[in-house]
């Protein structure tokens, strides 16, 4: 039997999906990274301009790609949530896993979307990302295997993630990302 849910109910179960208090934290490192790197080059652009036409579209990308992991994430792991976290909107019956993961895609599209308006470098690190976090809960679904799933984590989500914030104002090879990352 089909449950109807309202609009307010389906807008809250969508932010539950991507999880956005997650997202805070590497939204804030990302957009510091990138400001380190862009006075770290010594840019001569206007930093407010450089703000809006680079910065925010980049950490965006970034945030959008962890929220398409958490949705993704949870459209995979539904039937371990309907034990454990029964109040996520899937095992809620809010959404579908086909709609889970309909969402994922959407927000992937858009992250890398958004890439494409940084640079090439910018886009191919989110390229990346979006392999580690995507194989992460689908096949080879690296979730499953001890070790290495905390590393399909640590990889795009914290060393790639800072060399992609890093990238868009200076090179990854630079000793200061890879220090950082």
């Amino acid at each position: 039997m089909k449950t109807s849910h309202s609009i307010i109910e389906r807008v809250q179960s969508f932010f539950s999906l991507i999880r956005p208090f997650t997202l805070i934290a590497p939204l804030i490192v990302s957009i510091s990274i990138m400001i380190a790197s862009f006075f770290y080059q010594q840019h001569n652009q206007p930093f407010f301009t450089v703000f809006f036409s680079t910065i925010l579209p980049a950490s965006l990308s970034l945030a959008i790609l962890n929220g398409a992991s958490n949705a993704l994430n949870q459209a995979t792991d539904y039937q371990t949530d309907s034990l454990s976290k029964p109040y996520r909107p899937i095992p809620r019956g809010v959404f579908s896993v086909k709609k889970g993961k309909l969402i994922a895609l959407g927000l992937y599209i858009i992250a890398i979307s958004l890439a494409f308006l940084v640079h090439l470098n910018f886009l191919i690190l989110i390229f990346s990302i979006t392999a580690f976090t995507v194989t992460y809960s689908l096949f080879p679904r690296m979730k499953d295997k001890l070790f290495f799933n905390q590393l399909w984590i640590a990889i795009p989500r914290g060393f790639l993630g800072i060399l992609a914030s890093w990238c868009v104002f200076a090179s990854i090879f630079q000793p200061v990302p890879l220090l950082i990352a």
